[in-house]
């Protein structure tokens, strides 16, 4: 049986990419919240 093995190689690279968005998302969110901090700090 191939069939797993070539549904986990598509499943990598989606994965990958799926969490590549999500830290781009979460460091979008952070620098969001952390630039009026240092606006004020200046």
């Amino acid at each position: 049986m191939n069939l797993p093995k070539k549904i986990s190689q598509f499943h990598q690279p989606v994965l990958e990419t799926l969490c590549m968005i999500k830290l781009l998302i979460d460091n979008k969110i952070n620098t969001m919240y952390h630039q009026p901090i240092f606006f004020f700090q200046a």
